[in-house]
């Protein structure tokens, strides 16, 4: 809710968000609420490794999103900037949730030490397919709409470094950006191959990702959390 307020997004998963649909003082107290349900449930649980976890998570969730911010008199980055954004808002909170279940499970240090890295492997890989679905109609909200809010994306980093495309995706992305100028900006970033490039980089990290559960033993798991990987970038929305 507060990532939808900052964003100035008015759509996720098809739907209004509640900034769009009660306003911005309801989503940041509404968002408020949940952080401290959520620091509630966390306590209760009384595993001081998954209290942790999370808090740290949490921290570099919200120092991330001061960058994300502070990034965009930049706009559109560089992938060194973008990945150190999404690793910090993303994957730590993947790797918290992996690593915590294992916790909670009684697991072996060196499963727990697995299970972070392939959270955190995953999370950025979709992180950076979350990225592809701004540029899909099925994907439940206006095409390129994170190019006209200015957020990171890595599709619009390499289609701004390409040769070809990328001085017109660098001179639009300098001034207003009305519909004209997002639609010609999201074909640019559509013929450059920079989708493409997005994917195979996206499914290498799911693949790293997968190699972490091979050394350890996951009680039958393995086959479920490689699923859950796969789907990471298999998706549209």
């Amino acid at each position: 809710m507060h990532d939808d307020y900052v964003d100035e997004s008015t759509h996720r998963r098809g739907r209004p968000t509640v900034a769009a649909a009660e306003g911005p003082e309801r989503a940041i107290a509404v968002g408020d609420y949940y952080f401290a349900k959520a620091t509630r449930l966390i306590a209760q649980i009384g595993n001081g490794g998954v209290t942790s976890a999370l808090a740290a998570a949490l921290e570099s969730v919200c120092a991330s999103q001061i960058d994300d911010v502070a990034m965009r008199g930049s706009y559109p980055g560089d992938r060194d900037s973008y990945m150190r954004v999404i690793r910090g808002k993303t994957a730590s909170l993947f790797a918290a949730a992996c690593e915590s279940g294992a916790l909670l499970s009684g697991a072996a240090p060196d499963v727990v030490q697995a299970l972070g890295r392939f959270g955190d492997l995953l999370g950025t890989a979709f992180q950076m397919a979350d990225d592809m679905v701004d540029f899909s109609p099925s994907s439940g909200k206006p095409v390129g709409l994170d190019i006209r809010q200015r957020v990171l994306s890595l599709p619009l980093i390499y289609a701004a470094e390409d040769r070809v495309v990328g001085p017109e995706v660098r001179r639009l992305l300098a001034g207003a950006l009305g519909d004209a100028e997002v639609g010609r900006v999201a074909e640019l970033v559509t013929s450059s191959g920079a989708l493409p490039r997005v994917r195979q980089e996206a499914q290498h990290l799911v693949d790293a990702a997968v190699r972490e559960l091979e050394a350890v033993e996951l009680d039958g798991l393995r086959p479920t959390l490689v699923g859950l990987a796969r789907a990471a970038v298999d998706r549209i929305s």
